[in-house]
């Protein structure tokens, strides 16, 4: 996700007009409940409820994807690895 939001911030520009929203990627796991995915989500008021939850921003203009970021549970905030990988983007 990091890699796809620089490589987004070097090869494009944005328009004055922004779309941010929610996005989900749905997910079916086929060996284990969660499928080892560390994000997913069952969100209910969504078409197909369980995956990876997204914040999007995409240009209005173009319909160009320019930020994501992987929505996260309370349990996955608290955890160590979550707060070490807020540290390092708060670095770049």
């Amino acid at each position: 996700v990091n890699d796809f939001n620089q490589t987004v911030q070097r090869n494009f520009s944005q328009s004055d007009q922004l779309c941010i929203d929610e996005s989900m990627s749905p997910f079916k796991p086929r060996q284990t409940k969660s499928g080892n995915l560390p994000h997913l989500s069952f969100v209910q008021r969504k078409p197909k409820p369980l995956g990876t939850e997204f914040k999007t921003v995409a240009c209005a203009s173009t319909g160009i994807m320019l930020h994501l970021e992987i929505q996260r549970g309370a349990e996955c905030e608290s955890s160590k690895d979550a707060q070490q990988e807020r540290a390092e983007q708060n670095q770049d």
